[in-house]
């Protein structure tokens, strides 16, 4: 068992001093790896980063506010999800309420996201309620291109719950898209799935019949950073 930790030990610090050999020739940036992993290149990773710099003040304008609704000097990393207004009570929302809202939204823009975001549901291919034993969080699976993805969410009725359905099937709908594609591309690469799912979240704020039935002010009251609201503001 001592050699053989020895030996790994040993092939580690060969890896290592190759990979600072390789640095030392040729510096690689570090982002490169999940580059490639995400399929996108360089030049459109500079360009978010370009992005996000140059509209830094946005959150800096609002960390600062919560800050003061916070009655702190400096927020700390983990004050950023902190409830700001803690004794607002929220409104609840019933399951059924919410699949109508997001179905709305969806159809809005196009009857055919809503057509595939009501076959998840026509096909029973998704699993909302909380109960002992079942995991937590959210995700959209999809097992092969001719498969309905199957949703799982933790639905409790609050106004996150809304746009947490509204994401997940976001992916259900992209996957449904993409199903004349062959099994061998058809999974997309994480930037490209985010922008499906949040996507379909965006939808909810952009139909004014719809964002009225929506409790924003509690959503954004209780502490739930609205990044999608963020990026809507100008410096």
């Amino acid at each position: 068992m001592k050699m053989r930790i020895e030996t790994a030990l040993l092939i580690v610090g060969l890896i290592a001093l190759g990979c600072a050999d390789v640095f030392a020739r040729e510096p690689i940036p570090v982002i490169l790896d999940t580059d490639i992993g995400n399929d996108v290149d360089d030049k459109t990773i500079e360009s978010l980063l370009t992005i996000c710099r140059k509209n830094s003040p946005v959150f800096q304008k609002f960390f600062l506010q919560k800050a003061k609704m916070l009655d702190m000097k400096k927020l700390q990393r983990y004050d950023l999800y902190a409830p700001a207004a803690s004794k607002i009570k929220e409104k609840n929302y019933s399951y059924n309420q919410s699949v109508k809202l997001v179905f709305e939204s969806l159809g809005k823009f196009s009857s055919t996201l809503e057509e595939y975001a009501r076959k998840v549901f026509n096909e029973n291919h998704i699993d909302s309620s909380v109960r002992p034993g079942k995991r937590d969080g959210a995700f959209c699976s999809t097992l092969t291109p001719k498969i309905t993805p199957y949703v799982l969410v933790n639905f409790t009725g609050k106004s996150r719950d809304v746009f947490t359905l509204a994401h997940e099937l976001g992916h259900a709908v992209h996957s449904q898209a993409a199903q004349n594609r062959s099994i061998l591309v058809q999974d997309a690469p994480l930037p490209l799935a985010e922008t499906a799912s949040t996507f379909s979240e965006l939808l909810l704020y952009d139909f004014p019949d719809v964002l009225h039935k929506i409790d924003l002010g509690t959503w954004n009251a209780k502490g739930q950073t609205n990044w999608h609201w963020l990026f809507r503001l100008q410096p």
